[in-house]
């Protein structure tokens, strides 16, 4: 669902009774859910905000962000809960477990199916719990339980069983890694252990079950079950209560919480960062005290205080122990009673995905001075695109035909399947001897250099790229980009006029760029719709190609390379 880009229609900030009531349905969705975890998930006085959105096939769905992340969303009035959430409460769905490659493909779009369930032997009625159809349920991998996808049930845990492991297990709506998870910032995956305390399928669904046969609470309509206890009216008022008189009641704990969240967040920030930059470059072991002065705290921004003792570890070797149990790094006693780094995993995921998911706090780093304007722009990206002539070297990456790929992706495949095939030359490890693949897709018969095999295999995959509205919306177009072509025409009386092409190729607002040219030159603006064009053509009283070149780089974040007739920019006269 959320796999592909969606629009932002709506993005609005919940009022004081809207916000109480949304966490009342929480608590009645996910009976389960305790008191003490909604409050750690919603802290009190934090702002919820609601966006609706239109996903690539026109569904309407409701995202609740707190802190810009996204909790909850809601579709066709039910509620799922996303990764996130069920990270902080594992326990909320019937849990399925499959094994790590296969989520690869979930992440290709693809659903759970039941080949790929990891099940206890022998495999009874009971295996698949005690689900109906449609029923919420999350995906965890078998070396992680940390959850990683969200869906429905397809089948019934009875068809289940009777399907003999073939067909459909869930249905996934939602997955780490989609655009719904990536919203503001990807967040590292937690590592959790088996917990001694697991709901299993059988045990939620029957929760879930016990909770709604009592559903006084919820109209007819609504499939939210209610948490039953002992007394499950009084226990339900009272929580109610106590949400109430929270929301009214400032915390002091709640404070320090976010203090502390805040400090972890920034030692994990200024970490990885010393590990992509200053860390490179040093010989190993590194004593964790060379470390934590040299390395650690310089990569802390110049705005921030990187302060050990508010953070959750308290001391610098509780966090190291912690980064080698996520295998980070590797550590050695150098000597008795002190530590030192053996080496640095460089392939693990969070050092992959830093710069996205900690940019929040990068963009801080490089704050605009105050005399500049900070306006919003738009990003756009060359891609690639997977066709049948370089899918037999894709395809071992799980790449799929008319699959979108970056640039940096195409370098790292190709280095990596040279490196598992052996093909660098032990006599000059400058250059590659190309198998049967490469030679077919890059036409190199004979050793070439690293850059002469990268050039060759992008010029064989498809031409596409992306544009990154400043609504943080995002349209993938295949094919070749055309760069934005500005003209000088002649009209009646010799006067000049600019004329402006393929603007809307990259999300430009046409009527937007038309008031910044009137207000910026004092010119008139007309859009014009030339039929031989594809998209419409602005006109510009006089020649103003400095304006609107100046205007497209530095406003609207297009490189130079995308701009064509900078050369028609009158000279000034001596």
């Amino acid at each position: 669902m959320f796999r592909k880009p969606f629009k932002i229609r709506h993005n609005t900030q919940l009022k004081g009774s809207c916000r109480k009531r949304f966490r009342l349905d929480i608590l009645k969705t996910f009976p389960s859910l305790s008191n003490d975890k909604l409050c750690k998930l919603i802290p009190n006085k934090e702002n919820v905000f609601c966006l609706k959105i239109s996903t690539h096939s026109d569904v309407m769905v409701n995202v609740y962000c707190v802190q810009k992340i996204p909790l909850v969303f809601e579709l066709a009035d039910v509620m799922y809960p996303t990764v996130y959430m069920l990270w902080e409460a594992p326990e909320l769905l019937p849990v399925f477990t499959t094994h790590p490659e296969v989520f690869s493909f979930i992440a290709g779009g693809a659903d759970l199916m039941l080949p790929g369930v990891i099940l206890p032997e022998p495999i009874t009625p009971n295996s698949y719990g005690n689900l109906e159809k449609g029923s919420r349920v999350c995906v965890t991998l078998k070396n992680n339980r940390a959850p990683m996808a969200v869906g429905v049930t397809a089948l019934s845990s009875s068809d289940m069983f009777m399907a003999n492991k073939r067909g459909k297990c869930v249905s996934v709506f939602h997955f780490y890694g989609d655009h719904l998870s990536s919203l503001e910032t990807l967040l590292p995956i937690p590592f959790i252990q088996e917990l001694n305390e697991e709901v299993k399928i059988s045990e939620a669904t029957e929760m879930l079950k016990i909770a709604a046969s009592d559903s006084s609470d919820i109209s007819p309509d609504s499939d939210s079950p209610i948490a039953i206890d002992e007394s499950p009216q009084e226990s339900r008022n009272s929580v109610e209560e106590n949400i109430l008189m929270e929301e009214s009641q400032p915390s002091g704990t709640d404070e320090n919480q976010n203090i502390e969240e805040q400090m972890n967040e920034l030692l994990m920030y200024c970490f990885l960062k010393s590990l992509k930059t200053s860390a490179k470059k040093v010989s190993f072991p590194l004593l964790t005290s060379n470390f934590f002065r040299l390395h650690l705290l310089a990569a802390c921004p110049e705005s921030k205080s990187l302060e050990l003792k508010k953070t959750k570890y308290k001391k610098l070797s509780n966090f190291l122990e912690e980064m080698e149990g996520l295998q980070l790094i590797k550590l050695e006693t150098v000597s008795k009673g002190v530590l030192g780094i053996s080496s640095i995993n460089y392939d693990h995921e969070s050092l992959k995905t830093f710069s996205k998911t900690y940019s929040h706090i990068e963009a801080e780093d490089k704050k605009p001075d105050e005399n500049e304007q900070t306006t919003a722009t738009l990003r756009v990206e060359e891609k690639y695109c997977v066709n049948a002539a370089t899918l037999p070297l894709f395809s071992l990456y799980l790449y799929k035909k008319q699959d979108v790929i970056t640039k940096d992706s195409v370098r790292n495949c190709i280095r990596d399947y040279v490196e598992r095939q052996n093909l660098v030359d032990p006599n000059d490890k400058r250059l590659i001897r190309p198998d049967d693949v490469l030679k077919k897709i890059s036409g190199q018969s004979e050793s070439v250099g690293w850059a002469q095999l990268i050039e060759a295999v992008t010029k064989k995959l498809g031409d596409c790229y992306s544009v990154h509205a400043p609504d943080r919306s995002t349209a993938v177009v295949k094919g070749k980009l055309s760069p934005i072509d500005i003209q000088v025409g002649t009209r009646s009386c010799n006067k000049k006029v600019t004329l402006v092409n393929n603007l809307e190729l990259y999300g430009i607002n046409i009527k937007e760029f038309c008031q910044e040219c009137q207000h910026g030159v004092a010119a008139s603006t007309t859009i014009n719709h030339p039929p031989s064009l594809k998209s419409a053509q602005v006109q510009v009283q006089g020649n103003q190609v400095a304006f609107v070149s100046k205007l497209l780089m530095e406003k609207y974040n297009i490189p130079k390379r995308m701009i064509r007739g900078m050369e028609n920019i009158p000279k000034k006269k001596k």
